[in-house]
C-alpha cells in the first residue's frame, strides 16, 4: 500500500562499473518517459553495445518485478 510499484534486482553479483552504467541508463530512460521494462531493456542494449560490458555477464543477471 505504501507504494513501490516494482522492484529491480540482479540474480547474481554484478560487476560495480556495468551496474553503476545500467542504473544511470534506467534512470535516463525512465525520466525521457518509458516504462520501466522499456528503460532496462535499453540499459541492457546500451551495456551490449560497449566492448566492456559486452559478456551477458554483465546485463543478463538485471531483473524487473513487477505486478
Amino acid at each position: 500500500m505504501a507504494g513501490s510499484r516494482g522492484v529491480q534486482m540482479t540474480l547474481w553479483k554484478v560487476d560495480e562499473g556495468a551496474t553503476q552504467r545500467w542504473l544511470a541508463k534506467v534512470g535516463q530512460q525512465l525520466r525521457k518517459g518509458d516504462s520501466a521494462a522499456m528503460a532496462l531493456k535499453r540499459a541492457q542494449q546500451h551495456l551490449r553495445q560497449g566492448e566492456r560490458f559486452a559478456h551477458p555477464y554483465y546485463w543478463s543477471g538485471f531483473v524487473l518485478l513487477a505486478p
